[in-house]
């Protein structure tokens, strides 16, 4: 009914949810997820599982009907997001709303547009192509008379070696004269190079039509040889890669369908995974070293007094000789029950969801400032998100 792509980006922008499904040939219903009432455990079960709310049989409110107008909705979803609380910048006021969503939405799907329609405040989303080679697309002629030049496409079959289905890659190159992102007078043009700043990757990977993700980084087998992110937002050459969903585990789509992975073809999955790990590492590494990120672990790390005494997050960690020679203990234990009872003493665990303003009761320290420290041990880089987040502690 909502895929986790789109109830993922839902919940990030506001509280309260209302889905209305209808099959062809069916009736409408309606299902309305509320945050707030989630986290009181109004969906919870007697044994921890959160349920989704039941479906109930209902009309589509009046002024959707209105909006529609004259178009039929035989089939299809409808969500609503009510009082959305999390927009970001560009997205707050209803003309920049709408401006911003036009082009987004134009980047996103234009490879879907010629073949079906998607209207916005009852105005038809145009193709933003970030490779400028589209001549009905937004942007394609700015008056400057300098337009992209496209190179000869590229493309050809591949096998899924896991599924032995096949299909299609396709490649467009585009190269970008000199002058390109500038108006007649010599003045930026700025919505070429707002669409290049926002697409500046190796490679803008789309998936039957649809922009999934930048690649930002390459992927060489010797790390000496693969560069940092891309920071220069004037280079003048684009690549696009577009594949059809059959080659999904070839390219290591994610389950939300919003991210790639590339793979070399000769590695093992162990290999890929040792690689992909060392690149995230490297880029975590280095943003330790960082002024503010050094500081606020120094910060996390240094006495002070709190609840229960003389504390830092150091208290909150678990004396990792003691708690083995506790296993050990358990371990040995001859009868299953006795296991049982002393792994549940030295182990107990409980999710704790971090709250803005919420304390610590050992250490007086904010749980949000407990939650960044730890996630800076992960394998990836900490980058905070637009949106609102869901954080839990396990402790």
């Amino acid at each position: 009914m909502l895929s986790r792509g789109r109830t993922s980006a839902a919940v990030s922008i506001t509280r309260h949810i209302e889905v209305f499904p209808k099959v062809k040939g069916g009736q409408w219903y309606r299902v309305v997820v509320d945050l707030d009432e989630v986290c009181a455990g109004k969906h919870t079960t007697d044994d921890g599982l959160v349920i989704a709310p039941e479906a109930e049989m209902a009309n589509l409110p009046a002024w959707i009907l209105k909006t529609v107008g004259k178009r039929s909705l035989d089939q299809g979803t409808v969500v609503l997001l009510l009082a959305p609380d999390r927009l970001t910048t560009g997205f707050r006021k209803p003309k920049g709303f709408h401006n911003s969503m036009m082009e987004h939405l134009g980047l996103i799907y234009r490879g879907m547009l010629n073949r079906c329609a998607l209207f916005l405040n009852e105005q038809r989303v145009e193709p933003v192509d970030p490779l400028f080679l589209d001549p009905n697309a937004r942007f394609y002629d700015v008056g400057n008379d300098v337009s992209a030049q496209g190179r000869e496409p590229l493309q050809f079959a591949m096998r899924n070696a896991r599924t032995g289905g096949e299909g299609m890659v396709r490649l467009r190159f585009s190269y970008m004269p000199p002058e390109f992102q500038r108006n007649k007078d010599g003045s930026e043009n700025k919505e070429r190079l707002g669409v290049m700043k926002d697409n500046n990757a190796y490679l803008i990977v789309t998936r039957a039509g649809r922009q999934i993700d930048l690649v930002m980084r390459s992927h060489y087998p010797k790390d000496d040889l693969n560069k940092k992110n891309l920071n220069i937002f004037d280079r003048n050459w684009a690549v696009e890669l577009d594949f059809d969903p059959e080659l999904d585990e070839e390219f290591g789509i994610t389950v939300n369908k919003q991210q790639v992975n590339p793979q070399v073809e000769v590695e093992t999955p162990d290999e890929i995974k040792r690689r992909i790990r060392a690149g995230h590492l490297l880029e975590r590494d280095a943003q330790l070293p960082e002024a503010s990120v050094a500081e606020f672990i120094k910060g996390m790390e240094q006495r002070r007094l709190g609840p229960s005494g003389w504390v830092c997050v150091y208290s909150l960690m678990r004396d990792g000789h003691e708690l083995a020679a506790k296993l050990r203990t358990a371990a040995n234990a001859r009868l299953d029950d006795e296991r049982g009872e002393l792994l549940r003493a030295i182990i107990s665990p409980y999710l704790q969801v971090v709250e803005t303003d919420a304390m610590c009761p050992v250490t007086g320290l904010k749980l949000t400032d407990i939650w960044r420290y730890f996630r800076h041990t992960w394998v990836s880089t900490y980058k905070s998100l637009p949106g609102r987040s869901m954080m839990v502690l396990v402790r």
